[in-house]
């Protein structure tokens, strides 16, 4: 397993920071930071981040009590402590105005961090961030699950067990092959007997319900560096929460992928990489 940087947060703990670049990665240009969603960890990006790399250092965070970022006892469960967590990361790591990239609760946390310290980030490329108006959420759906299968089962017999039941699970069917080896072979550690998930149920589920205190939607007009809203199939909640948000930024814009559902990024890497990408390229063009 790669050695990951470690930064120590405010709230307790570190947070694991994985750099997925090449190994001559070009340091002149600007940086990416990625950042997960509930239930997964840095190296769920790793299809994503390897197309990326053309574009310099590529970065991830393992969010407290996920991949090998612990849990601490006491420490806050809320998304704005999350969101300093994030800021925390890009000063300990000296980043200047990285692209901030992120999935689901990560997009919502990027979006989050800027709004806390302006001008932190270049810009935000965001799949489906979780952030809504409660009023314009429907009763039925005001407590959702959390974006991975709440697991009642934390402990399996091998890496390739875990594998194995994952890959025959209807809501992974979707996941790209790499993206789903990615989330085992991190997401799972040694212990007598087998191996154990590392992001443990309870801490999913503290952290699904999260988005509804952020108070996030009313306060994107604050956000003036460019954001772009990238979202699947219209059926799927998120979608049709992600399509309001341009109209609530200063510089939002939106992409559609209806081929796609939540997961999107596990589900197709080379189509989200070459959205990021594309947004990267225009983002640095001279205006």
């Amino acid at each position: 397993m790669l050695v990951p940087r470690w930064v120590d947060s405010q709230h307790g703990g570190a947070l694991a920071v994985h750099d997925l670049s090449s190994a001559d990665a070009d340091e002149r240009e600007v940086p990416l930071l990625l950042v997960h969603p509930v239930s997964f960890h840095a190296h769920t990006w790793a299809p994503v981040a390897r197309r990326l790399r053309h574009r310099g250092r590529v970065y991830a965070i393992d969010l407290p009590g996920h991949g090998q970022s612990r849990r601490v006892a006491g420490r806050p469960q809320d998304w704005q402590s999350l969101a300093t967590d994030v800021l925390e990361v890009v000063g300990a790591l000296e980043l200047d105005s990285p692209i901030g990239v992120g999935h689901s609760m990560g997009g919502a946390l990027l979006a989050m961090a800027e709004m806390a310290s302006p001008g932190t980030l270049r810009a935000i490329w965001a799949y489906e961030p979780v952030i809504a108006r409660i009023g314009d959420v429907p009763e039925e759906i005001r407590t959702p699950p959390a974006e991975a299968p709440r697991p009642r089962r934390t402990d399996f017999d091998s890496f390739e067990d875990a594998y194995a039941i994952y890959r025959a699970k209807p809501a992974l069917a979707r996941v790209h092959d790499e993206a789903l080896r990615a989330y085992v072979d991190f997401g799972f550690e040694e212990v007598d007997g087998g191996v154990r998930l590392r992001c443990l149920p309870e801490v999913s589920e503290a952290l699904a319900q999260g988005w509804q205190a952020t108070g996030a939607f009313e306060r994107l007009g604050a956000i003036d560096c460019p954001v772009h809203v990238v979202h699947g199939h219209h059926a799927i909640y998120q979608a049709r929460w992600a399509v309001k948000l341009p109209a609530m930024l200063q510089f939002g814009t939106i992409e559609a992928h209806e081929a796609l559902e939540h997961l999107g990024p596990l589900e197709a890497p080379a189509v989200i990489a070459a959205s990021i990408d594309g947004f990267v390229a225009r983002c640095l063009r001279p205006s």
